[in-house]
């Protein structure tokens, strides 16, 4: 079966997202035998350059090719079709020439106020093929109408394998066999070779106006990073993905602090895996909005209190880590108070060993 399978294709968020970019990256390290093919733009391929079996298959990189590609994909959209020129298309005719198609990726379940999201007619074309199709690492919604959890349960009960990294989700889909629970896929990755120090305070932003929350997350970022700067400690803002305006966030914050503190924050904007793990290794507290900003958190062992801006967080603390302190970025004010959580790395053995169901399935296929 090995000899067959030297080539499979990935689909997943391929836009410097750290946590996404992890994920393919553990994928790829998991099976290093097999080449794993992508669609992405050059520039979003440079996280995984050093990642041999991981290959590019380039998106339109010229504004006239890049507007061909968006006009296919709006004209799919609005007639439930699939374009040729879409980038949709083009992953369509892959898993269709090939024999394994994965996507992997976390919230890539999210419905519109109603019908059905973008990807759900490619999802339903591919089923039908005689590809062997597995999701993985997922969670489901937000979702808004019953129907698309009854569409969904549909088609993913066509597929070889789905995993989700929260009971909830699991639990939408409960009578589907194929369909499991594990923790997220993160907990798979190994940071003992990373040097651990107590540098600063890292702060993992969102830019809470693009994602619509306003601006008492702001203001209480600016309240408490002036703070902590006035007891003396450094704090580095962390971009987790430019394209999602972490890094725009993170510049607007440190405009707004007076600029005798400038000098005891910085930035960091996630492009080098290795140098984003090595950034929050070297974090002496987190506080972690981004999802797996807290995972990570868990995994390095740092003190950490969690700005929950979606349920997904707030799920998966109850799933794996109800001691977790969080909150939400919908109850923020100025004055409100948080707490670190520390857990030491014994307390997740057994929940990282339960990730790596991940990949049962496609541990059986591949070293039958």
């Amino acid at each position: 079966m090995e000899e067959l399978m030297k080539k499979v294709v990935v689909d997943g968020y391929w836009k410097n997202n750290l946590g996404d970019d992890l994920f393919l990256s553990i994928l790829a390290n998991r099976y290093k035998n097999i080449d794993f093919y992508i669609i992405a733009r050059k520039e979003n391929y440079a996280p995984f350059q050093d990642i041999k079996n991981i290959k590019l298959i380039p998106r339109a990189n010229t504004k006239v090719g890049k507007i061909f590609e968006y006009i296919m994909f709006r004209l799919g959209k609005a007639t439930n079709s699939i374009f040729p020129g879409s980038v949709e298309h083009k992953l369509y005719h892959l898993a269709k020439n090939n024999d394994f198609f994965i996507e992997i990726g976390g919230s890539i379940f999210m419905q519109p106020k109603k019908g059905m999201d973008g990807r759900y007619k490619l999802r339903s074309m591919i089923a039908d093929t005689s590809t062997k199709y597995f999701i993985i690492g997922s969670n489901f919604g937000p979702f808004y109408q019953n129907y698309q959890v009854d569409n969904y349960n549909k088609l993913l009960g066509k597929l070889d394998g789905v995993s989700f990294r929260d009971q909830y989700s699991k639990e939408l889909f409960a009578d589907l066999d194929n369909v499991k629970y594990y923790p997220d896929i993160i907990l798979n990755l190994d940071v003992s070779d990373y040097k651990k120090a107590k540098d600063y305070i890292l702060i993992s932003v969102i830019n809470s106006k693009k994602k619509g929350f306003g601006d008492n997350y702001t203001a209480w970022l600016i309240e408490n990073i002036e703070e902590m700067i006035s007891n003396g400690e450094k704090i580095v803002l962390m971009s987790f993905c430019e394209r999602e305006g972490d890094l725009q966030f993170a510049k607007d914050i440190i405009s707004a602090l007076p600029k005798n503190m400038h000098s005891s924050i910085d930035m960091y904007n996630h492009q080098n895996i290795k140098k984003s793990l090595s950034v929050i290794a070297r974090a002496k507290k987190i506080i972690a909005t981004r999802f797996h900003a807290m995972i990570l958190g868990w995994l390095f062992e740092k003190p950490m209190h969690v700005v929950s801006y979606s349920e997904k967080t707030v799920n998966v603390i109850n799933d794996i880590a109800p001691e977790q302190k969080f909150t939400n970025i919908k109850k923020l004010n100025k004055d409100t108070k948080f707490e670190y959580s520390y857990f030491p790395k014994n307390y997740f053995d057994n929940i990282q060993y339960e990730s790596q169901g991940h990949f049962i399935e496609l541990d059986r296929i591949i070293k039958k």
